[in-house]
């Protein structure tokens, strides 16, 4: 014969037992109310790990509902969207490395390991050639010169970041793959590239003047490899260059219904 009982105190329970005239009482967990108070948020990983101004930041972890709060390195972010009771997508501000923290009323949930890193700055200057060819001709070696002028410009690289869907998604049309070149190894995109002079219209260029506009390119071992795309406004681009001892070097091709701009700069860092 046996008898749960109910101890006064409350979250306690007894389990009498009675055998053979003898009684044993054991003490069952039992969980106690948590009176109304929310449970403290958790971060179990952010990506990526390292990310600039402007750039989202994907963190994962549970009881984000209530957050009030979110900082990189200590300084709060730009902005935060709150996407599920899990999922919190945040846009770095002019911060700094450090602590991924996600402030709640409950408590403040914190992950170490994220860096802010600045993007480097190239001024360039070279020489811009025009030329008619028949599309989808993008090798200079054939090119009928027709006018050299002048390119001045500046370029800077910064890391891919998937998150970053809107960026990515108006940077590149047409026959573009953006997943090959987000998911591979060694690409980083090329922002501020200008094929002017204006006078041949905003289709020879790299970027906008908000610089939204960008082209991913393969950097590996101080070489650049640009594959041929469409950002922006769906003109084909290719091209190559190196980036030695902090000099970028670039050799790029624009070409628009026949109409192609060969460019050859040279810049060092700003």
């Amino acid at each position: 014969m046996s008898t749960l009982l109910q101890e006064k105190m409350p979250g306690a329970r007894w389990l009498c037992v009675v055998v053979a005239g003898m009684i044993f009482f054991y003490m069952l967990p039992c969980s106690r109310p948590n009176n109304g108070q929310q449970a403290k948020a958790e971060i179990s990983f952010f990506a990526p790990q390292t990310a600039t101004d402007d750039e989202p930041v994907k963190i994962s972890g549970k009881n984000f509902k209530s957050t009030t709060a979110v900082q990189f390195g200590g300084a709060a972010a730009k902005s935060f969207k709150i996407l599920s009771d899990t999922v919190i997508f945040a846009y770095v501000a002019t911060g700094t490395s450090g602590d991924v923290s996600v402030v709640t009323p409950n408590g403040t949930a914190k992950l170490s390991g994220f860096t802010y890193y600045t993007p480097q700055f190239y001024d360039m200057t070279g020489t811009t050639k025009y030329a008619k060819v028949l599309w989808p001709q993008m090798d200079s070696s054939t090119l009928a010169v027709q006018t050299v002028n002048n390119d001045v410009n500046t370029v800077f690289i910064r890391q891919i970041n998937r998150y970053d869907t809107a960026s990515l998604q108006t940077q590149t049309t047409g026959r573009s793959n953006i997943t090959a070149y987000v998911d591979s190894p060694n690409y980083v995109r090329l922002f501020g590239i200008n094929a002017d002079p204006a006078s041949y219209g905003p289709s020879y260029k790299f970027a906008g003047s908000n610089g939204t506009i960008s082209v991913f390119a393969e950097l590996k071992n101080g070489v650049i490899r640009i594959p041929v795309q469409m950002p922006g406004y769906g003109v084909p681009i290719s091209g190559s260059g190196t980036l030695v001892n902090n000099k970028l070097t670039l050799n790029y091709y624009t070409n628009y219904r026949g109409q192609i701009l060969w460019l050859q700069s040279r810049g060092s860092a700003a």
